[in-house]
Parts: C-alpha cells; sequence; structure tokens
C-alpha cells in the first residue's frame, strides 16, 4: 500500500471516528422546547389562552416508544430536578431511555404567575398539571405510551395521577416519598408556607415581582424542619452549621421562586386528593392503577409518615406493587440526596432493578 493509499485510510478511520463520538454526543444532548396548549380549562374553573408547557429531552426515542421515561417534578422543583440521575450509564440511562422531563404548570417555562397575571393566575391541582402534560406528550411530541412515568414528593402525586387517569398510557409508576392524598397534616404543613407568603407585599397587591424576597426566605424555614429528621438535625456539629443549611434551602427557593408562584404551586399540593373525581372513595381511584408500581419511601419522612406508603400501596390491588423503603436519617429529602451518598446509591439501584423488571 502507497504511503497516500496509508494517509488517506488513516484519515477515513479518524472521521469515522469523530463522526461515531459526535453522534453519540448528539444522542446523549438535552433538547429543550415549549409546547403551547392553545386553550386551557383547569378544574378550577380557570382557563388560560397559549398556555405554555416546558421541558427537556435527553437520549434518543425508540419508534415504538417502547424506552420512553417521564419525569416531572416536586412542589418546589423545575425540569432538572432529576439531572444527577439522566446520562450515560445513571440511573435513566440515556443510552436505552429517552427522557422527558417536564416543568409542571407554575414554574419553571411553563405558565407561571410571574408572566403577568399575578394572583389572577389560575388555581390549579395535580391533574390540570397532569392533563396538560399528556397534551404535551401525546400531541406535542406524538408519544404514544411510556416506558414509566415517576416523581418526588409531590412528583409523585403527579406520577400517581397519571396512573388514574391515563391507566394505558405508562407501564410503570415511580412512586418516590410521595402519598395519594394531602392529609390534614400536609395542609397545616402548607398552610404555614402559604401564610408566611402571602406577607409578600408584591403578593398582597397582586403584582409581579422577581425571584426571592424576604417572605419566600422566611416561607422555607417554615418548611425546613418538616422535610428532615431530628436525627438529622441533631447530627450538625453546631448551630453556625444549621444556620448554612437553612440558608442554603432559602437560597435555592430565592433563585427559582417569587412569593406568588410559590404559593400557588404549594396550594396545588394542598389540593391533592386522587378520590376527589370519585366521590371521595379513595380505594376506587387506587383500584384504576393497573401499571407497576415503584412505591419508595423514607423511614424518617416527617412530610408523608411512611405509614402514608403503606396504606396506599395496599389499596393498589389492581397493580403489581414493588414496595421498597429506605432507611435514612434524613426524612423527606433523602431521595434527593447527590451521587456518592447511600441514599443515591438505593434510589438508584431500585430504580434500575424495577427498570429492568417492565421490559
Amino acid at each position: 500500500m502507497s504511503p497516500y493509499s496509508q494517509t488517506l485510510r488513516v484519515l477515513r478511520t479518524v472521521l469515522c471516528a469523530a463522526a461515531a463520538g459526535l453522534a453519540a454526543v448528539a444522542a446523549y444532548a438535552q433538547h429543550e422546547g415549549v409546547y403551547t396548549v392553545a386553550h386551557f380549562e383547569f378544574e378550577g374553573g380557570g382557563v388560560l389562552d397559549n398556555m405554555k408547557v416546558g421541558y427537556v429531552t435527553y437520549g434518543v426515542r425508540a419508534p415504538d416508544d417502547s424506552n420512553v421515561i417521564v419525569l416531572v417534578p416536586p412542589t418546589s422543583g423545575l425540569k432538572s430536578w432529576a439531572a444527577p440521575h439522566v446520562g450515560p450509564g445513571k440511573t435513566f440511562d440515556t443510552d436505552r431511555h429517552f427522557i422527558v422531563s417536564i416543568d409542571a404548570i407554575g414554574g419553571g417555562t411553563s405558565s407561571q404567575p410571574r408572566d403577568g397575571l399575578s394572583t389572577r393566575f389560575p388555581t390549579y391541582n395535580i391533574r390540570d398539571m397532569v392533563r396538560a402534560q399528556h397534551e404535551l406528550l401525546t400531541r406535542g411530541l406524538g408519544i404514544r405510551h411510556a416506558l414509566a412515568v415517576g416523581g418526588a414528593s409531590s412528583g409523585a402525586y403527579q406520577a400517581l395521577e397519571w396512573g388514574i387517569l391515563y391507566p394505558d398510557f405508562p407501564r410503570g409508576l415511580l412512586l418516590y416519598v410521595g402519598a395519594a392524598q394531602a392529609d390534614r397534616h400536609v395542609k397545616v404543613i402548607v398552610d404555614g408556607i402559604v401564610g408566611t407568603l402571602s406577607l409578600d407585599p408584591a403578593l398582597a397587591a397582586g403584582q409581579v415581582a422577581p425571584p426571592g424576597g424576604e417572605a419566600v426566605r422566611r416561607a422555607s424555614t417554615v418548611y425546613y424542619p418538616w422535610l428532615v429528621s431530628d436525627r438529622m438535625l441533631e447530627s450538625l456539629g453546631s448551630d453556625e452549621e444549621l444556620a448554612k443549611a437553612e440558608a442554603g434551602f432559602a437560597d435555592n427557593w430565592s433563585k427559582n421562586w417569587d412569593a406568588v408562584s410559590l404559593a400557588w404551586r404549594y396550594k396545588s399540593s394542598r389540593l391533592h386528593d386522587v378520590a376527589a373525581p370519585f366521590g371521595g372513595r379513595l380505594n376506587e381511584a387506587l383500584a384504576r392503577v393497573v401499571a407497576a408500581v415503584l412505591v419508595l419511601p423514607v423511614t424518617s419522612d416527617r412530610t408523608h409518615p411512611i405509614e402514608m406508603s403503606e396504606s396506599m400501596s395496599k389499596a393498589m390491588i389492581n397493580a403489581r406493587v414493588v414496595y421498597a423503603p429506605l432507611d435514612s436519617a434524613r426524612g423527606h429529602v433523602a431521595v434527593f440526596r447527590p451521587p456518592g451518598t447511600p441514599e443515591y446509591a438505593f434510589v438508584s439501584e431500585q430504580t434500575r432493578k424495577f427498570l429492568a423488571g417492565l421490559n
């Protein structure tokens, strides 16, 4: 072979490798978008035209939609909430799955009070969120069904409603620290949060304001002790460490939320009740779930005590339920721990095993 031919061969090899590398990057790269619902009617009676539903996708979608996983956010979370679990070889493996992570109504790149309506923005509930997500997936993206729909905290509320409203859409549900209803315990927590947010001048005046503000920071301290356990609080070495932990949580809220948008979002969680369309018959509502279900509570959770997950699991009589409690002292937030922690490893392992069982 001549030196010229050898050079061409090497060049072709390099170019092919580069093309393969670029294709791999393109496959895993995220794509962000916003779908517009022309006319949306809320369950509580409000109406919104041109309502936005923001989302991000990762991975390559299978032609038959068999690898689609839909992720929905917690109450104060956005579509990036599960990002540490998304990627090649991770919990939601983009080598195998096509991930659609959605901003629920009221935050992120979806329509929210801060767009201009402020306190005139319609009151919304969990079912409104799910109906908007369904429009995005079916009409906007043309997705016919999903391998799984999952979320944590009020994201689990949404995932459960998916299993009830659209039982034939998901093959599996991922319910991390969720519940079937906002009981009075949860409602009292939300009342404290919303009551504190109502002290914000912009909320009181019905005006649009940027994220942050003193009321948002103070409301975060109302919720913080419900998110963690006494063991976790006592493990902090000093009052300075406690103040730092509280400030970190407040910083997160202040970065993403204004008082009106956050109050409306927590009000949606307070309204959570899958039994409402069934005349209050909770067992009838949960019996509609036919997808396989992973129920992953936390033993030290004070927001949703583990008994709520136990009773919910037993009532889903037509579903194959995998019940996997996480033994952690970190309370409600244990399922959001970063890579390298025992909690992250447990959530990842249980989720991988569950998803593998759906194939």
